[in-house]
This record gives structure tokens, sequence and C-alpha cells, in this order.
């Protein structure tokens, strides 16, 4: 049986859309480091479901305190991608 959050397609395609958000993000970024244009990063490859999933399940008050790979919650939780390339550009 599945899980309530997983009988909702629209649920579904919204964590589908911020994993492949992440997944793109981080393609971006990875390409920006590797040119010199970004500083240290790093790739969240393949770990999108984690960040992603753990945002789903905070409530709207808990704290999130991003330390590494953790883009997906980031933007899940309203973080854009600019502000995340300002972060890792050290501005």
């Amino acid at each position: 049986m599945l899980p309530e959050f997983a009988r909702d397609p629209s649920a579904l395609r919204r964590l589908y859309r911020a994993m492949t958000l992440t997944r793109v993000f981080d393609a971006r970024a990875l390409t920006l480091q590797r040119t010199g244009r970004l500083g240290t990063y790093p790739s969240s490859l393949g770990q999108e479901a984690v960040a992603v999933g753990l945002a789903d399940a905070m409530r709207a008050a808990d704290v999130l305190v991003p330390s590494f790979r953790e883009h997906g919650a980031q933007l899940l939780r309203g973080v854009t991608a600019t502000e995340l390339f300002l972060y890792w550009g050290g501005d």
C-alpha cells in the first residue's frame, strides 16, 4: 500500500519537479565551478530525493540549517537558484 502522499498525483509531480530542478541547478553549478566561475561546490548528484524529501516532511515553522548538499531542500523551501549561486559564489 502506498503512503498517503504518494496517492496524490499533484504532490508527486511537485516533488518530482523539485528533484528535477535540484538536478538542473546542480549540473549548472558544477559547470560553473569547473570553469572557475564558482568557488568550492559540493555536488548533490544522486541525493536529490533526500534533500527534497526532508524539506517536504518539515513543517513551515521548522528551521532548515543547510550545510553541504541540501540544495533541493533550500529550493523547495523557497530559496531561489539565483540566491544559491550567489551564496556558492561568495557574494
